[in-house]
């Protein structure tokens, strides 16, 4: 993949303050709260969505919880790595950290009545630990088909038909679904784009990311209440205890693609990727959640893959 011969836009760099280096690729045409908490997990005995909760949570506002496919995209005419500007760290390069992600002249194509429709043709880009990387481009241009494909979600209809995909050093374009389970558990977080349908509306705020913990541990441990409270802090929501007991169509459009964020750290996980992350939110609302989720990662040495329309971004 040629570097793109023109100056970076303004509107593509992240705001100042990160410790991640940033590169982007353009796609072309084509009181005591134990009691309170200890239920918002648990499984409810109908599942329907819920009513408005009046409820005073236990715990006051100023007590602290003591914790610190369609048009295909094209390899070389299509997509374009532009540089962005670099980590300033001292001696810091593009080679100093290891290759989380390496996709190599990789294609995906789908099939739909006998026909084959190639979405994604000989993209290559890397994505280093701790990097931060922008694909760019149209609705339909292969985008989010290029991001299943790392996650290991493209559909029965769908194959790798080229290239190579490298994940953490090893290849796996062609990985068993437990292989592909691994990855997504552990290695690779994911916040979708519509958080209405990245959310269940039938379960309270808690209770899903409750759930993305255990998941992650493997099953119940003593401080799962506590890390969810915990999560809900570091993405920015107030009153916890509160939005942890609430469900999604309780909360604003923002609140909801920040528990989408809660539930992507809840794996710990060292690559996320954020699919259109802020397209259903207005422009000020989208500019602090991008602000959130960049020093998030900053300050946790997690690498982002963020896919979108807006140059702006």
């Amino acid at each position: 993949m040629d570097p793109h011969p023109a100056a970076t836009h303004s509107a593509q760099r992240l705001g100042p303050g990160s410790s991640a280096r940033h590169a982007g690729l353009r796609c072309g045409h084509s009181g005591d709260c134990r009691a309170e908490l200890s239920r918002f997990w648990r499984r409810t005995a109908r599942r329907r969505m819920g009513h408005v909760d009046r409820q005073r949570p236990t715990l006051s506002d100023d007590c602290s919880l003591g914790f610190a496919v369609a048009r295909p995209v094209r390899g070389r005419r299509g997509v374009q790595l532009q540089p962005h500007r670099p980590y300033a760290g001292r001696g810091s390069t593009m080679t100093d950290a290891p290759q989380l992600i390496d996709i190599r002249h990789l294609g995906v194509a789908y099939r739909f009545d006998g026909q084959i429709n190639q979405a994604v043709h000989n993209v290559s880009f890397q994505v280093a630990q701790g990097e931060t990387v922008a694909i760019v481009g149209e609705s339909g241009s292969g985008k989010s088909t290029m991001a299943n494909a790392i996650l290991g979600l493209l559909p029965d209809h769908a194959t790798i038909t080229q290239g190579e995909l490298h994940i953490d050093g090893q290849n796996l374009s062609h990985a068993s679904e437990r292989e592909k389970r691994r990855v997504r558990g552990s290695l690779i977080g994911l916040v979708p784009q519509d958080p209405m349908v990245g959310l269940n509306p039938t379960l309270r705020i808690g209770r899903q990311i409750a759930e993305a913990l255990l998941q992650a541990r493997g099953g119940r441990y003593p401080t799962v209440d506590a890390d969810v409270l915990e999560l809900l802090q570091q993405v920015g929501l107030n009153k916890p205890v509160l939005r942890a007991r609430q469900y999604p169509h309780e909360l604003s459009g923002g609140m909801r693609q920040r528990v989408l964020i809660a539930i992507a750290l809840a794996g710990n996980p060292r690559l996320i990727i954020a699919d259109e992350p802020t397209s259903a939110l207005d422009v000020t609302v989208q500019r602090k959640i991008l602000d959130h989720l960049q020093r998030l990662v900053s300050e946790r040495g997690i690498s982002l893959l963020i896919i979108t329309h807006d140059l702006g971004v």
